[in-house]
């Protein structure tokens, strides 16, 4: 998101992912811009979320981040202010189960022995799963 102030100034805001789980860190990066110069030091950049308001101080390219938690969930709306400049982005927070599990259904008959195996993984990155799982198995008549 990009917001132009009264002094072609530039106030950039982005977050590390738009979709974020229960107790994961997001990181708000924002960078403060003044074209045909670069970045502005040395600024302070206020950064609002649920009222609650954080001041972040750019490096000498006119970068700063906020590292944020959400405990529950919801849309969020993270706005960045710098002087008569803001611009906002928004991300939501769901709960995300620690593994995926795809169910199957099977066909089998009385009196044998069957193994079963899954392929369990971790949302988003898909790498093994290495947590315990309790499985559940329901015979219908």
């Amino acid at each position: 998101m990009l917001m132009i102030g009264q002094k072609n100034v530039q106030l950039f805001l982005w977050s590390s992912s738009r979709l974020v789980a229960l107790n994961q860190s997001v990181t708000i990066a924002v960078v403060l811009w003044k074209p045909g110069e670069g970045g502005i030091a040395d600024a302070t950049v206020t950064i609002e979320n649920n009222d609650r308001l954080y001041n972040v101080t750019t490096n000498e390219n006119g970068f700063a981040t906020l590292n944020l938690t959400f405990m529950e969930e919801g849309s969020y709306e993270i706005r960045a202010t710098y002087g008569d400049i803001s611009t906002s982005t928004w991300i939501e927070v769901r709960a995300i189960p620690p593994y995926l599990f795809i169910e199957k259904e099977l066909m089998l008959q009385v009196n044998r022995t069957y193994t079963v195996e899954w392929d369990l993984v971790t949302p988003y990155f898909f790498t093994p799963y290495t947590g315990s799982v309790n499985v559940t198995v329901i015979f219908n008549n």
